[in-house]
């Protein structure tokens, strides 16, 4: 039994004094009951720990199921997004593209709009150099 005085239950070095109990199955008439009670305990424990340790089997299964599931949905979402970014990807290639083709269309359009009207212009133009020349003469 423990003391109220603490430095009662330590040791000189400072640690606790150990406190042992006998459990009952252990008390016994005789040493023989005493080993064949013990054999039981064992035997009734080996049973239980058994059975316990197929319960966490189940509960590992069941967790394993579970999480493959969930991982399995997971990679079936992140396969979905990743689908659906390529095809965005690939709409603004697309649209990319097709802009780029515009204007260059629109460019290759200025281009001969110019040249035909640098032509119209151009028999015009050594009259037109003339009078000018003639104005600042």
């Amino acid at each position: 039994m423990a003391s109220s005085n603490p430095s009662a239950n330590k040791s000189s070095f400072g640690a606790q004094k150990a406190r042992f109990t006998v459990p009952f199955s252990a008390k016994a008439d005789s040493p023989e009951r005493g080993r064949n009670q013990g054999q039981n305990d064992f035997q009734g424990s080996e049973s239980e720990l058994q059975e316990r340790l197929l319960e966490a089997q189940d509960t590992t299964e069941a967790l394993c199921s579970e999480l493959t599931a969930k991982l399995e949905a997971e990679a079936q979402e992140a396969g979905k997004m990743s689908a659906l970014w390529e095809e965005k990807y690939q709409e603004s290639e697309r649209q990319r593209e097709t802009e780029s083709w515009e204007a260059a269309t629109e460019i290759t359009n200025l281009r001969q709009e110019s040249a035909e009207v640098k032509t119209r212009l151009a028999p015009d133009r050594p009259a037109r150099c003339a009078k000018f020349q003639a104005d600042f003469e």
